[in-house]
Order: C-alpha cells, then sequence, then structure tokens
C-alpha cells in the first residue's frame, strides 16, 4: 500500500490517473474482460524507487544482485510478499521490471513451470504476464510459456491454472508474436490433459518423446479446444444461469484478436461446437456474450472468415431475436 501512496503522490501519477478516468465505459468493458488498466511507474531517484530498492535488496549501479533473485522467489511463494512483488512489477521501471525477470529466472522453462505449480506463485505468474513492457520481452516469455502450456499445466481446468493460459493469450494478441504457437502448445496441452486421464508409460527416448509431442499436437484440431475452454454448462432448470469457464472464455476472446488467418478455427469452434440454445445462453450471460459474442462480432467484417461466421451467427440465432432483445444482457 505504501508503495502505491508513494508512487501515485506524484504530480505525474496524477496527471496519469485523469487522464485514464475520462474513459470509464473503457474501464468497465476492460473490467468484464479480465484487463488489467496500466499504472504509472515510480520515477528513478524517487521515494517509491528508494522503498522498491530496499524491498528486493536491489543495490542500484551494481551488476551483479546476488541476493534479488533469492528475495524474488521467496516473495513470490508467500502471499503477502507475492502481493509486494505482484505491485512492483505493476509499478517499477522498464529496467527493473527486466532485472526482476532476469534475477527471478522466469525465461528457465523449468524454473517458470515450478513457479505456476505452485498455489500461490502461480499469481505472480500471471501479474508478470499482463505487466509485459514489449515485444521483445513477450516473445522471450511466452517462448517459456510454451512448456507450461503443452504439458497441460494451464490447459487442465482441474489444475485451476487456466489464468495463465488466458494472459499467455492476452500477451500474444496485444504484442502480435507467438500466437501460432500459444495455438499448438494449447492442442498439445489438451493431448497432454487426456493422456492424463489414462495410463503412462515409462520414461521413452527423446526421439520417441518429440513423435508423441506432435501426436498431442495433432489429437486435437484448434476448434475442437474451443467448446472446452469454454466449459459451458447449461442451467439444469428453466430460467437458471448458465456456467461458463471464466479464464477460458477470456482467453477465447483473446484468440479471437489474432491474425485474421488463424481466427477461422476459433470462430468455427464456436459456431460449430455449440448449438443455438447454448449460444443463446451465452448471449444472456453477461461474461459469455462480452467474450464470445462481441469478440467475434468485433472482428473485421471484411475478412471472409469473419464475414461467414456473422452469417452463421445470425442463422443460429434466428427466430430468438425477440427474446434477446428484451433480456437485460
Amino acid at each position: 500500500v505504501l508503495l502505491r501512496v508513494l508512487t501515485y503522490s506524484t504530480d505525474e501519477a496524477k496527471t496519469f490517473v485523469e487522464a485514464q478516468s475520462s474513459d470509464a465505459n473503457a474501464a468497465i468493458a476492460d473490467f468484464r474482460l479480465g484487463i488489467s488498466r496500466p499504472e504509472p511507474a515510480f520515477e528513478k531517484g524517487s521515494a517509491a524507487h528508494t522503498m522498491a530498492n530496499q524491498l528486493l535488496c536491489w543495490r542500484e549501479g551494481q551488476d551483479d544482485q546476488k541476493n534479488v533473485g533469492d528475495v524474488i522467489y521467496g516473495y513470490s511463494g508467500e502471499p503477502r510478499g507475492s502481493h509486494v512483488l505482484e505491485t512492483l512489477l505493476r509499478l517499477c521501471p522498464d529496467d527493473m521490471h527486466e532485472g526482476i525477470i532476469k534475477y527471478g529466472d522466469f525465461e528457465n522453462p523449468t524454473s517458470l513451470t515450478e513457479y505456476s505449480e505452485h498455489e500461490v506463485s502461480n499469481f505472480v505468474v500471471q501479474t508478470l504476464l499482463t505487466t509485459i513492457r514489449n515485444k521483445e520481452q513477450a516473445t522471450r516469455i511466452l517462448k517459456s510459456m510454451e512448456k507450461v502450456i503443452s504439458d497441460g499445466l494451464a490447459i487442465n481446468p482441474s489444475k485451476r491454472r487456466r489464468g495463465l493460459f488466458w494472459r499467455s493469450c492476452e500477451v500474444a494478441a496485444k504484442f502480435r508474436v507467438g500466437q501460432e504457437s500459444v495455438l499448438k502448445a494449447m492442442r498439445m496441452g489438451f493431448g497432454s490433459t487426456q493422456e492424463q486421464g489414462s495410463s503412462n508409460d515409462a520414461a521413452e527416448a527423446s526421439e520417441g518423446k518429440k513423435k508423441k509431442q506432435r501426436k498431442k499436437a495433432s489429437a486435437f484440431d484448434t476448434k475442437d479446444c474451443v467448446p472446452l475452454l469454454i466449459g459451458l454448462k447449461m442451467p439444469k432448470e428453466a430460467g437458471g444461469k448458465v456456467m461458463i469457464d471464466a479464464a477460458g472464455a477470456r482467453a477465447v476472446y483473446q484468440m479471437l484478436h489474432f491474425a485474421p488467418r488463424l481466427c477461422e478455427d476459433i470462430l468455427k469452434g464456436v459456431l460449430d461446437g455449440l448449438s443455438s440454445e447454448e449460444i443463446e445462453s451465452l448471449a444472456r450471460d453477461g461474461l459469455g456474450s462480452r467474450c464470445i459474442l462481441d469478440g467475434m462480432l468485433e472482428g473485421p467484417p471484411n475478412v471472409p472468415a469473419f464475414a461467414s461466421a456473422f452469417k452463421s451467427l445470425f442463422s443460429k440465432l434466428q427466430g430468438r431475436w425477440t427474446s434477446l432483445a428484451t433480456d437485460r444482457v
């Protein structure tokens, strides 16, 4: 809290906040999608900067920050410490953010998997993804995230780590990098999840593992993964509320903002994978309508895949428009 107070007390931060508050509607829409609003960074030499250095045991002007890695590791696994680290990631300048990635060993797939598996530090990884600063950094972190996704950790709903996949999709959509790799890792992740439900063989040779990975990726088409991500469950009683996977639906929204050539299978996954009744139920749900239907309708109408999807959606909802028009959502 004190770090935020020190950061937001400057004139520059106040100007930053005032500029954001002028667009309240965008803030509400972003909140529904789980999109974090940008925050002002504290300036070098400020009181907030001094406090951040002390929190991380960061020695200004030295190349070797020998204690920082242990501090980051310790903070990330402790509930209160993780909040401190997440706040630092949100408010620190770019060079300190890069230093946290370096000394926290977040680019190492093995370390990143360990962070992601932990019930507390996985939220630090999500915040790290949310606060990526540039395209080059996004490319490196997404490359490291591929193992977390393809092994099924960020895909299997029983692991409760889909937020990691959602944030990875958000980074890929925002910086226009790694989109095909994320989709491939997703398919492999669903293959791994299916495989984990059956018996596994003993350790294989490296070539056998590669073949197995290719089989995992081909076992699922991208369009087959979409309904599984949404995880829609129809209400048992008339007038009941539909249930969906929030992180999965938000991931689908981000994937609908990938390069248009990659969106065709995502669109087919929604329109072919869900019935008319299920799509109508999504339209009546606040999160479902914002993530899935709005995500589709925000697409470029001049792109054939989206133009065809608009027609299919209209056909699917034929005869349901009156009831939808009178619905509150």
